[in-house]
């Protein structure tokens, strides 16, 4: 065994079996949540390099994170909404598909599935999105780059949404995905707070560049400690958890990357319990069709985007030493066996014959670039390759955490 993994060891074996100390106390071992360390010292390197193969994102990582030093910041308290409680800390939005009634526009709202009303409150689950995609472009490119003034642009994103008093967003969902005259807010409505998850992984990679400091390390910390506790204990948290479908995934994400991000990792543990024996086992029938996903009127759509949930709770897994694309539930269905259902339809979307009333993303599936990492099988990979290529989103491509993906199926190819 390696002396630093020695060192680890003992450390480990030491808290637990100390009186009082706490293992979620502790510093977490792995530098990123859902890459290895590895993976990113490599992409990196051919930074470093100016590898040809790379260039291409680097150049479009260097656009994006330029663009951001005009943008921003955001915050809740800067759009005021209807939210029931009259806090302007507090998050707001309003379901997607839900419409007036044509009788009386008093009424409770009217589901239409997969039809989204452009009139909703929709701003701050926009600018929750900027803000997160935001903090994990920048915080690359002061990592990849050298870059400290992206690294300080991306801090100044986080004291606003996150710590600054007058703008910070409370720590809860509360009020997400409400509907008029129905509800003021439900847990299906914590599915908006996902791309948190880029925001941790943003810090992770502004730690590697020395450019983080214990006190903004602290504050951010403690909310998202009140904010893991509201998703695991409120009544809201948990009807998200046990909706069946995609939300209960990506909760999982959630909770996942958060439980991981501050070392709690009994809540971590349970989560991939809760992934291995309740999703895999009741979402997923033995041919890898997802029945709860089908069943919308965007099914083939669902089906991914649940998928692209599982890949990255797996690959949280995977970080951790669990693998899960294989594990097979009661039925005889896996995740993999999920990913290799919807195969077909990735390179022939037409051929689906199930409902899919809106225009369909196929390119950028993380799902199959994840699942190729982690099994090592080139097929996915050449696959997601081909999509992105046809589509020309690998030049195109304003997701960072795309970006940075594309960039380790590259490093991870050269080596």
């Amino acid at each position: 065994m390696k002396t630093k993994s020695i060192k680890q060891f003992l450390l480990f074996a030491i808290l637990l079996f100390s009186s009082g100390v706490s293992i979620s106390q502790t510093e977490r071992v792995r530098d990123f949540l859902f890459f290895s360390t590895t993976e990113i010292q490599n992409v990196k390197q051919l930074v470093a390099n100016e590898d040809p193969a790379i260039v291409p994102f680097i150049e479009r990582l260097k656009i994006i994170s330029k663009s951001l030093m005009k943008k921003g910041p955001w915050s809740v308290t800067f759009t005021p909404s209807p939210a029931a409680s009259g806090n302007p800390n507090d998050y707001f939005s309003e379901g997607s598909y839900w419409w007036p009634d044509p009788s009386d526009p008093k009424k409770p709202y009217i589901r239409k599935d997969g039809e989204r009303n452009p009139d909703r409150f929709d701003k701050h689950r926009r600018d929750l999105e900027w803000m997160s995609q935001s903090v994990l472009a920048l915080s690359i490119s002061s990592y990849l780059l050298d870059s400290p003034k992206f690294a300080d642009r991306a801090i100044g994103f986080m004291k606003a949404w996150f710590i600054n008093q007058s703008t910070r967003m409370n720590p809860h969902m509360q009020y997400a995905q409400a509907i008029r005259n129905r509800s003021d807010g439900r847990g299906v409505g914590i599915i908006d707070s996902r791309s948190f998850v880029y925001v941790l992984e943003g810090i992770n990679f502004l730690k590697a560049s020395n450019n983080w400091n214990d006190t903004i390390d602290r504050q951010i910390k403690s909310w998202f400690k009140e904010y893991l506790e509201w998703l695991t204990q409120s009544k809201n948290g948990l009807d998200e958890k046990k909706g069946g479908n995609n939300h209960s995934t990506w909760w999982s994400v959630q909770v996942g990357a958060i439980a991981d991000f501050l070392n709690e990792t009994e809540i971590l543990s349970t989560t991939f319990d809760y992934v291995k024996n309740v999703l895999i086992e009741k979402q997923i029938e033995a041919d890898g069709s997802q029945p709860k996903e089908e069943a919308r009127t965007n099914s083939l759509g669902y089906s991914f985007f649940n998928l692209d949930a599982y890949s990255m709770i797996l690959r949280l897994a995977k970080m951790n030493g669990i693998n899960l694309w294989n594990y097979q539930n009661k039925k005889g269905g896996s995740v993999i066996q999920s990913v290799e259902y919807v195969l077909p339809y990735l390179k022939d979307p037409g051929s689906w014959e199930k409902q899919q009333i809106s225009t369909l993303e196929i390119s950028g599936r993380r799902f199959l670039a994840l699942a190729g990492l982690d099994l090592d099988k080139a097929e996915y990979i050449n696959i997601y390759k081909l999509l992105m290529d046809k589509s020309n989103s690998g030049k195109e491509e304003t997701e960072a955490f795309i970006i940075l993906l594309n960039m380790s199926l590259i490093a991870s190819a050269s080596k």
